[in-house]
């Protein structure tokens, strides 16, 4: 997006802002803007590039001080004549604030992409380090539980665990003996 400034000719003191890539000015039947007062034949033709503004002259349209030149890259300032309609190239302000949205957009697509890709790496060394966990614990996969239950012999009965032995009674009777050492016990040692 750029400005043109009229400094002299009919639209002079206007100012148009061009916004698409190529924009012809002169006495020409394709021109879009047409310069009644510009000799038959005379226009310039600009062409937005990313790098600039480029203009390409016809019959006695030229860019001042390269008036020689057929096709010129074009400066902030520049000049151009045609006929005696004068014009200015004035980038637009509007560019370099949509330019800097567009980098911020840009800034902000590249970090979402960024984090959304550790988040998924993060997923998949949690998932394999559960799975190694389990392995480590000694727990079957899930994989292998799903596939095939633990086959049950019918040849090999199952044991019951042996109850523990029965621990003495303590009471009175001639079988009750004192726990621990008593103050008998520890007089007669």
């Amino acid at each position: 997006m750029y400005t043109l400034e009229f400094i002299s000719g009919s639209p002079a003191g206007r100012h148009l802002t061009v916004g698409h890539q190529r924009f012809v000015v002169g006495n020409l039947a394709k021109a879009d803007l047409q310069l009644p007062d510009a000799p038959e034949g005379a226009a310039v033709t600009l062409v937005s590039e990313p790098s600039g503004i480029r203009a390409a002259f016809s019959g006695d349209a030229h860019a001042e001080g390269r008036k020689g030149e057929r096709e010129v890259s074009l400066r902030y300032g520049d000049v151009v004549v045609v006929g005696s309609v004068r014009f200015r190239y004035v980038p637009t302000a509007v560019s370099w604030a949509e330019t800097r949205e567009e980098r911020r957009v840009h800034h902000v697509q590249g970090i979402t992409f960024a984090l959304v890709v550790l988040v998924i790496l993060l997923e998949g060394i949690l998932m394999v380090g559960l799975g190694l966990l389990r392995v480590d614990r000694g727990l079957p996969r899930v994989e292998q539980a799903r596939a095939k239950p633990p086959p049950e012999s019918p040849a090999a009965p199952v044991k019951e665990p042996e109850p523990p032995p029965p621990l003495p009674r303590i009471g009175a009777g001639a079988e009750s003996r004192p726990v621990g050492r008593t103050r008998e016990s520890v007089a007669s040692t």
